[in-house]
């Protein structure tokens, strides 16, 4: 895990980056490996890097792109690589540096919100646009990486783990009772309330779009509504899809330039997973 956080003062004060230095210093421990933000004055993102992949050698966050307009921090880790540098015409010359967070950034130039239907794999991210002054939060749908909120009237601050959010001294450090209520009576975690009070979760699949008005738009960009099944004629016709899209998913996980190790938990699964990343 990356950690990532950022803070935008609404009314212009500055002092933005040493509020995210703070948050920073509490992620240090999700990522040690490199550590750097972008302070514009009323906002800053910051960034501490956890190298877990071999792209990982080459990221640069926070990245700038569309001529200095957007700027981008990311937890993430991008599974159809090979798809989206198709579709964006990016040639192995450009790919071959390219960390995760840059097919994010990529994808954006190229799609704009569209981006994120095309995205696979497990990401939260920030994106600021400097020239229509807007911040977007966004989650990927399954949630396998954390992204939390806190929104005052004079600024908004997020990080990927409410400790971050905590660094600063007037957010509150107190549980939120009625989530924890919740979780006891096994309850589903359905909605933006985290454990934590005046603390929000950003939900799976979700994009949190803020304004310069402190104005914010809660959009579920993942529509679950969706009808996705494959429609085929023959039994065989599944059997051959999923062998195909198991075959791509176990490949799109082999990302070492070392060995594999593989921990078998004695079930089917990873008996298959296994097999497949060994033929592979």
């Amino acid at each position: 895990m990356t950690g990532i956080c950022g803070i935008w003062h609404f009314d212009g004060a500055p002092g933005a980056g040493e509020d995210c230095a703070r948050m920073q210093a509490a992620l240090a421990i999700y990522g040690r490996d490199r550590s750097d933000r972008r302070d514009l004055g009323s906002i800053a993102l910051g960034i501490q890097l956890a190298r877990l992949l071999p792209e990982d050698r080459s990221d640069r966050q926070p990245l700038t792109g569309a001529g200095g307009r957007l700027v981008l921090v990311a937890d993430a880790c991008i599974d159809n690589r090979r798809e989206l540098a198709l579709a964006l015409g990016l040639g192995p010359e450009r790919t071959v540096g390219m960390c995760d967070a840059d097919y994010i950034l990529a994808a954006w130039e190229g799609w704009g919100e569209d981006a994120l239907e095309r995205l696979k794999g497990r990401f939260a991210f920030a994106l600021w646009d400097d020239q229509a002054r807007i911040l977007r939060l966004v989650r990927d749908p399954l949630g396998q990486r954390p992204l939390f909120v806190h929104r005052g009237p004079r600024r908004l601050c997020f990080a990927s783990m409410a400790k971050g959010l905590h660094a600063l001294p007037d957010v509150p450090r107190a549980p939120d009772a009625e989530r924890v209520r919740d979780h006891l009576a096994l309850l589903p975690h359905v909605g933006a309330r985290s454990f934590f009070a005046g603390i929000d979760r950003l939900e799976p699949g979700g994009m949190l779009r803020i304004h310069a008005d402190g104005r914010a738009d809660a959009i579920a960009w993942y529509d679950r509504t969706r009808d996705r099944s494959p429609r085929f004629n023959r039994w065989a016709e599944y059997v051959d899809a999923f062998r195909d899209l198991f075959d791509r998913a176990v490949a799109d996980a082999l990302r070492t330039d070392d060995g594999l190790a593989c921990h078998l938990s004695a079930g089917r699964d990873s008996r298959l997973v296994t097999v497949t990343a060994a033929t592979q």
